[in-house]
């Protein structure tokens, strides 16, 4: 019973994740992306401590950290600032399809 409790509580964080991840591609908000990054490996360490299952802690190891810092800008980092943003929303649409497929995987637990 504790277990699909867990598995539970993960399905909601995964749904909330996601989520952020909509409303960071379409708003696009640097501190949205830096939290996302902060959350996301919160959320890895979450479930590879409390779901014992080989398979899912292999899939864990697939999901990269989205790396963006945003720097202080100016006219000659504005276009350096706009790629490395780019990037990571990217990374972000990456990361939230991968989500899914955890979603999925998790799902076969129960």
């Amino acid at each position: 019973m504790e277990q699909e409790r867990v598995i539970r509580l993960v399905l909601r964080q995964i749904k909330d994740i996601q989520s952020q991840a909509d409303k960071i591609l379409s708003d696009k908000a640097d501190e949205d992306i830096q939290n996302f990054t902060r959350y996301s490996i919160e959320l890895k360490n979450f479930i590879a401590d409390r779901i014992d299952d080989e398979k899912i802690n292999s899939f864990l190891k697939e999901i990269q950290d989205v790396e963006y810092t945003p720097r202080f800008i100016t006219r000659r980092w504005t276009f350096w600032e706009n790629i490395a943003k780019s990037n990571a929303l990217e990374e972000i649409n990456t990361v939230k399809g991968k989500y899914a497929h955890l979603e999925l995987l998790i799902k076969e637990l129960m």
